[in-house]
């Protein structure tokens, strides 16, 4: 499990990190417009909506670059335990290279 002890702290930080950036527009709202453009007023529900959501994509995101790496190395080492179990440092180095370029590939939006 050690592994994968970076996560939730990622995620923590990111949700703490929104909030101590974000906490001005709670207290005084955001602006609102229409598809036009007019202003409409200023909203504390809307801003609370808006910092709610990009708080959840926020610790949503990395997972998937997180997770990939711990987890493609466990099921390589099941799958060929003679070159995975105690890999040599040139092994290992390209298993983690290849593992993190794919958690990023898929993990993250374009």
């Amino acid at each position: 499990y050690q592994r994968f002890v970076a996560l939730p702290a990622v995620m923590t930080a990111a949700a703490i990190n929104i909030i101590l950036m974000r906490r001005n527009e709670l207290e005084t709202g955001i602006a609102l417009q229409d598809d036009n453009g007019n202003d409409m007023g200023i909203s504390q529900n809307a801003a609370k909506k808006a910092l709610m959501e990009m708080t959840f994509s926020r610790m949503i995101l990395p997972i998937a670059t997180f997770t990939a790496p711990p987890i493609g190395a466990i099921l390589l080492a099941r799958a060929f335990p003679k070159y995975f179990r105690n890999p040599s440092k040139i092994i290992s180095i390209a298993t983690n290279s290849v593992l993190v370029t794919l958690g990023f590939g898929f993990g993250l939006p374009a």
